[in-house]
Formats: C-alpha cells, sequence, structure tokens
C-alpha cells in the first residue's frame, strides 16, 4: 500500500501570509445568517454610494465633507457619546417610503470623532478588503464566527432586488446594505474553542476591523492542518486532558515528536507552540514539508489497529509504502545481487547508493520505532491527531484499499 505525500500535501487548504484579515460585525449577530446564506459581507450608510467612496481619492476628510453633505443633520455638537458601544455601519433603521419607493434613513447623531470613524471604516471596505482576504464575521453574542475569503471587488446592489430577496427568503433577518463584497465561506469554530488570545479581537465594538495581528490564531482556530506560502506546513495536535496536563508527558510528546522529524527530514527547524491550558492545541510548524508530512503519516498509521505489525518505509520521491519490508532494505538487496556482475565503476556507483538506501533504512527504522513510542503520551493526554490531515490521509489509504478488493475479487 502506498501513500503520496504531494497528493496529501496538495489535498490541505493553502494559505498566503500577504492576506488581510478583516473582522465585520453583522449589526450584533442580526444578519449572521443573512451573510452566511447568501455569501457575502456588507456595509450601511446607503446613500454615500460606492461611487461616492471611490470618487473621494481615499481621503477622510473629503468623505467626512460628503456625509454631512447628504446628511445636514449628522453631527451630535457633543463628544460625550462612547464610540466604543456604537457601531458606525449599522446606526440606522430600514423604512419604505412608499410615495418615492426608496429607502429612508433614519439616523442617529455622531461626534465628530465617530463621523472620522465612519469615513475611515468605509474607506477601508472598499478601498483596503482585497480578494483572498478572509473575513471574520461574529454572530449573536460573538459566540460564533463564520470565516470566508473574499472573491469579488465591492459591488452595489439595486434597492429592488434586495426588497425581492426578502420576499423569497423571509424565514431570516436580512440587511439593508446595498455596498457588498462577496464572500465563500471556509470554516468556522466558537468562542469557547478559541485561543485567549483572540478574546481581545472578539470583544472590539467596531464594525471593521483589520486583525492582522491575530493571522496565526485565527489560521488555527479554522484549519488545524494547513500550508502556507507553500513551503511551511502547519499540524495542530489536540491536548483534550481536562485536567492538569502531565508535564513528563508532554515533555516526551515535543520530545519525541521532534527526534522524528528530525530523522525524516534531516533538519532541526521544527517549532512547536503549546497552549498549555486544559484543554488546548499543540501547533508544529515544519519548513520540511516532506518530512513533517511523513512523520504525520507514519504516527497516523501507527497508532491504527490495522497496521500493528506492519512496516512503513519511505523513499525519496515523497512516497510511503505500508509493507512487511523496507523499501531501503529491499533495493539494497537488489543492488547487491546486481553488483557482482557490473563493472568496477558501476559497483562503486552501487555502493554509494547502498550507503543511501542504509542511511534511510536507518532514519524509517528510527521514525517507526519513536512513532510507537508516541502513543503513549498521545493516549495520556487524549491528543488528537489533525483532523483535516487525517482526511486528506485517510482518502488515499482508502482508494488503495478498494483498488486491493478489487484485485483479489478479480483474481480466479
Amino acid at each position: 500500500m502506498q501513500i503520496d505525500i504531494k497528493e496529501f500535501l496538495d489535498d490541505l487548504p493553502h494559505l498566503d501570509s500577504n492576506s488581510g484579515y478583516w473582522l465585520v460585525r453583522a449589526n450584533s449577530g442580526d444578519f449572521y445568517t443573512d451573510f452566511n446564506l447568501n455569501s457575502y459581507i456588507g456595509v450601511g450608510w446607503n446613500n454615500i454610494s460606492l461611487k461616492d467612496i471611490q470618487n473621494s481619492n481615499n481621503s477622510s476628510e473629503q468623505l467626512k465633507s460628503l456625509i454631512v453633505n447628504k446628511n445636514p443633520d449628522i453631527l451630535n455638537g457633543s463628544e460625550s457619546v462612547d464610540e466604543e458601544s456604537l457601531e458606525l455601519d449599522f446606526v440606522y433603521n430600514k423604512q419604505l417610503d412608499a410615495s418615492k419607493n426608496s429607502l429612508v434613513i433614519n439616523q442617529k447623531k455622531l461626534t465628530s470623532r465617530q463621523l472620522s470613524s465612519l469615513a475611515g471604516q468605509l474607506l477601508r471596505f472598499v478601498n483596503e478588503i482585497k480578494i483572498n482576504d478572509l473575513v471574520l464575521v461574529p454572530s449573536e453574542n460573538s459566540e460564533q464566527f463564520i470565516v470566508g475569503r473574499v472573491n469579488s471587488q465591492p459591488f452595489e446592489i439595486d434597492s429592488a432586488a434586495m426588497t425581492e430577496q426578502e420576499k423569497e427568503n423571509s424565514n431570516y433577518k436580512h440587511s439593508n446594505f446595498l455596498k457588498r463584497i462577496s464572500v465563500q465561506w471556509v470554516g468556522r469554530f466558537n468562542r469557547e474553542n478559541a485561543d485567549t488570545a483572540l478574546y481581545k479581537m472578539i470583544y472590539s465594538q467596531h464594525a471593521l476591523s483589520n486583525i492582522n495581528a491575530y493571522r496565526s490564531y485565527i489560521n488555527r482556530a479554522i484549519f488545524d492542518a494547513y500550508i502556507l506560502d507553500d513551503d511551511e506546513l502547519h499540524l495542530t495536535y489536540h491536548i483534550t486532558q481536562e485536567k492538569n496536563i502531565d508535564a513528563k508527558m508532554l515533555g516526551q510528546f515535543i520530545y519525541q515528536y521532534s527526534e522524528m522529524y528530525e530523522s525524516l527530514s534531516q533538519s532541526t527547524d521544527l517549532k512547536i507552540k503549546v497552549n498549555i491550558q486544559s484543554k488546548g492545541p499543540a501547533e508544529s510548524t515544519a519548513k520540511k514539508m516532506i518530512g513533517g508530512s511523513i512523520a504525520f503519516a507514519i504516527l497516523f498509521c501507527c497508532g491504527s489497529a490495522s497496521y500493528a505489525g506492519g512496516k512503513i518505509s519511505y523513499d525519496d520521491t515523497g512516497k510511503i509504502n505500508i509493507e512487511m519490508n523496507g523499501v531501503a532494505a529491499q533495493n539494497r538487496q537488489n543492488q547487491t545481487t546486481d553488483t557482482a556482475n557490473k563493472s568496477k565503476k558501476i559497483a562503486a556507483q552501487l555502493q554509494l547508493e547502498n550507503k543511501k538506501a542504509d542511511s534511510i533504512m536507518e532514519r524509517e527504522e528510527k521514525a517507526y520505532a519513536l512513532a510507537k513510542k508516541l502513543q503513549v503520551p498521545i493516549s495520556a493526554l487524549g491528543i488528537e491527531l489533525p483532523h483535516r490531515a487525517e482526511v486528506a490521509l485517510q482518502k488515499q489509504l482508502d482508494r488503495e484499499n478498494k483498488k486491493k478488493a478489487h484485485s483479489e475479487n478479480s483474481e480466479p
């Protein structure tokens, strides 16, 4: 049975460290379902058009003047209002003016600081959110977050189309936002499962915030296995032990896992971040993606009863073989037999290849032994392997098992 590591890596999500990350609130969660089901994010202030914002030359002062011109009574004249308690994109209620068949905006008064914040948010929505950026939208009370990838430029819909959409889907609350961006939702996570480092972000009340500072925590919350910038493998193991973590077992897991990676990749660049609170994640980061993938695959197979007593081997092409005899050992035997019948030059070359095979065999035997030892701390700490990586690996194993079963059934 064979596993193709390159296929395994291709099946994992690929993220770009240059992508922007944004928190977009949905009117205290009122429009969470609307955003989710209709695959978009939006902002209010419908009488400030997309064209108005685009023509402001990304100038906050110019846009503020336009907002005041279109809404002469908007300024409060006081700075006593708490900015943090007001979601500036959602400070109006929708009413339908039957005589004009248009939306009427019933706005609250804003302080000059809030007006500046509003202008800044509208400019960011139109000018700074880019295709392939990731956006987070919280539900009511920020209990759950959906995460999506931006897949369009900002656009504007007409109010008639919006009203028709509401009629077709009246079982949830719709936003009345004309300015929108399309999003493909890629995941979700619950606040209770999020890293505590995200709490400051969660409790920010701004309607639109840049959250690039939290990107690594967000990536880990959505994807327990992913590739960053096509050259870094991230795998998150989940420690499920409820009470105090056994320090010896945790140290054993980190040490033996690092040793296995080093043996397979011939590199010491593995990094492991551990949240010491129970329950918590242990995230490994490997620059040698083939070595990191093989380490995970061996660990996965050694933990499966169906492979107990078997042999797991690998070669330099990124293939893993699950069988009784290692590939390196078999190659060495074949090459030794051929050497006697070859010229001295070829024999010398084969000797070098034999040494390489010896090295590979030694490393695979060490990795296999370490993977077996790792089952002890994994069991003691209740460690769960990264689910997305398990799925990507199991797909190949299921396919190989199906081929094998078909071959056996076809034999006379």
